[in-house]
């Protein structure tokens, strides 16, 4: 044990480059510019189209209930570049440190078009009906993560068409408190992503197809 502790003793950690520091406080800033804009194009986006968005989901699925509503809608939507591959990215994200609202979203062609979200500094949800329409299926989407895996963001490799079932429960000012978000290959039916988001957490679970 005495020389396992001298060994111990005479290691010394690797002597790092004089710029290291510098360079490391860049990447983070760097990251934190890029969420940045991701959340500003979020926000462009429901700032444009979710007083219509939501309108139109209330006519096709909403409860009363405790001064508030719950929206139920499923649509159809078109998957873009994601690196030569067609596919999607989901953003799952309560409020983080150093911002004041939450979002949930669906995006493709890198990350900069996004299909479907939520913003909670806004009331309803963006929906982009340039890529996306909505559909009435003889099956609902399950809500559920059966057949899927926990993980963190995802990007699923997804060519052609998406089925995406939001349920949005919204407080009296029309602004998104939860959400349930399904999504689902549309040739398949095959389970690709599921989300249970709040304001306060989120969990979200992926099939093989994403990483």
């Amino acid at each position: 044990m005495s020389d396992l502790r001298d060994q111990l003793e005479r290691l010394t950690a690797p002597r790092q480059p004089p710029d290291f520091l510098d360079e490391l406080r860049g990447r983070l800033q760097q990251e934190d510019r890029a969420a940045a804009r991701r959340w500003r194009r979020l926000a462009v986006s429901v700032a444009a189209v979710a007083v219509p968005a939501l309108a139109a989901a209330a006519v096709l699925a909403a409860t009363a209930g405790g001064g508030g509503s719950t929206v139920d809608r499923t649509v159809s939507c078109a998957t873009g570049d994601m690196g030569g591959i067609a596919g999607f990215a989901v953003d799952a994200n309560p409020i983080p440190v150093g911002f004041h609202y939450a979002v949930l979203s669906v995006a493709t062609d890198q990350d900069t078009h996004v299909l479907l979200g939520i913003d909670t500094r806004y009331k309803g949800f963006a929906l982009d009906t340039s890529k996306c329409r909505p559909v009435h299926t003889k099956a609902p989407l399950p809500l559920t993560p059966a057949g899927l895996q926990q993980g963190m963001l995802g990007r699923c490799l997804v060519p052609g068409r998406i089925l995406v079932r939001l349920r949005v429960r919204l407080n009296g000012a029309g602004k998104a408190l939860s959400a349930l978000l399904a999504v689902e290959k549309e040739s398949t039916h095959r389970p690709v992503a599921f989300v249970r988001w709040s304001r306060k957490q989120a969990a979200a679970y992926f099939g093989s197809g994403c990483r």
